[in-house]
């Protein structure tokens, strides 16, 4: 209810009319002055927070009573270990694909693990080489292996916070033979998610028809796009042994999008071309 000027102060009980104390011309002015600073404070960590992790849910993570405390989608995950993000991500990763499956490929020489592994046999190697032994933060440069490990970490767990992560996706990672693509199809969900945009994911069993991976409604717009991931397979990257041994990025380029348009699509599309450099071997990137 609006307070009468004439009115006994309610907030502060001194005793005085509500104009003479917090309901004055000049307190009032301060109060707003303090609200409009805060707000622009707030503004500004909005700002910080979605040029570092865009658009999508915000990094959810608080610490209590010596444990670190992660949300990602509706599970808590929690750790003493965990002294930044990266660490979370690091188990988030062996967690979500299974530690029996992991440690099955570490058993293997290393030239025969899946790419997964590979990644993470490198980025042991950087830590020991650039980390003591000492329980304090520290920092390292970054490596292709390292980006491209704790990249796909990343992206599985933006599916999970944001949408939902389905089997089928953890199935198709773990199997070499749909590794290749199933890795691509995580690196522009992800990208679409940090751009704003909400994915609607399609039923990958149902085998009846043909589909697109998934749609995207943009969140600014509500403009809907469907999206069909196609990356050019190169033999002997990613664990591809079939692909062409063709050194043309644009080889098979024609035939990758007339398949992706053959796939129905209620609305419009997304159409792309990228090459890969983090492998150090060029392709094809069209969703």
């Amino acid at each position: 209810m609006k307070i009468g000027r004439n009115q006994i102060c309610p907030k502060c009980e001194s005793g005085k009319k509500y104009k003479h104390c917090c309901g004055h011309h000049s307190k009032r002015n301060a109060s707003s002055q303090e609200f409009l600073k805060e707000l622009d404070k707030h503004n500004a960590r909005e700002l910080i927070r979605q040029q570092q992790q865009g658009l999508g849910k915000p990094i959810i993570a608080t610490q209590s009573k010596g444990q670190q405390f992660v949300a990602v989608g509706n599970t808590l995950h929690y750790s003493r270990k965990w002294k930044t993000f990266s660490d979370f991500l690091s188990d988030f990763i062996k967690n979500t694909l299974g530690a029996d499956w992991g440690n099955s490929e570490l058993q293997k020489p290393l030239e025969k693990r899946h790419p997964i592994l590979q990644w993470y046999n490198s980025l042991c190697e950087l830590q020991q080489q650039n980390f003591d032994k000492s329980s304090t933060i520290q920092s390292m440069p970054l490596s292709g292996s390292a980006i491209c490990y704790l990249g796909l970490a990343y992206n599985l767990y933006l599916l999970k916070h944001n949408i939902e992560l389905q089997n089928i996706y953890i199935h198709r990672i773990k199997d070499i033979n749909q590794f290749h693509g199933t890795y691509y199809e995580l690196i522009v969900a992800g990208c679409l998610i940090r751009a704003g945009f909400k994915l609607e994911l399609e039923d990958e069993t149902d085998d009846s028809n043909k589909h697109c991976e998934f749609s995207a409604v943009s969140l600014k717009t509500g403009r809907k796009f469907w999206v069909e991931a196609k990356m050019r397979g190169v033999a002997g990257i990613l664990g591809k042994t079939n692909g062409t041994k063709r050194k043309d990025p644009t080889s098979s380029l024609s035939k990758h999008i007339k398949n992706a348009f053959q796939k129905p699509a209620e609305d419009n599309r997304f159409v792309r071309r990228q090459s890969i450099l983090d492998t150090g071997h060029k392709s094809i990137r069209c969703a």
